[in-house]
């Protein structure tokens, strides 16, 4: 590994290997940055950028906070939704319950049909 002087800091030259394609995927994200910001692609730049992230996100300095902020969000709709079919179900069970009980204060019979003839279960002809 040799070392040169840049821009006043030391900067190291190691040679590194990697498979083909993850070669081929590094030149394209690299190319891709690059045209993002407008400049020419630089594969050096875009690994030493990379190894740098990786350092900081293992030792604790980065956070990748958008997944996390993404999969707490879905988590979040995913629980508003559940509370939703859940104050339904309430809300339809107190409707029934209500409306038996108001029955029985009434002195309805639940039993008998809505047609009010007193006759238990017998069709209308």
């Amino acid at each position: 590994m040799a070392t040169e002087n840049k821009d006043k800091a030391s900067v190291a030259r190691p040679t590194i290997r990697m498979n083909i394609e993850t070669y081929e995927r590094a030149k394209f994200w690299a190319a891709r940055d690059a045209e993002a910001a407008g400049t020419t692609p630089n594969f050096n730049d875009f690994v030493s950028t990379a190894v740098e992230n990786e350092i900081a996100r293992r030792s604790g300095l980065e956070i990748d906070a958008d997944n996390i902020l993404v999969g707490r969000i879905n988590q979040l709709a995913d629980a508003v939704k559940s509370i939703e079919t859940q104050v339904q179900a309430t809300n339809s069970m107190v409707g029934s319950t209500f409306a038996t009980l108001i029955e029985l204060a009434r002195g309805d019979n639940i039993l008998t049909d809505d047609d009010e003839d007193g006759e238990l279960g017998q069709a209308p002809l």
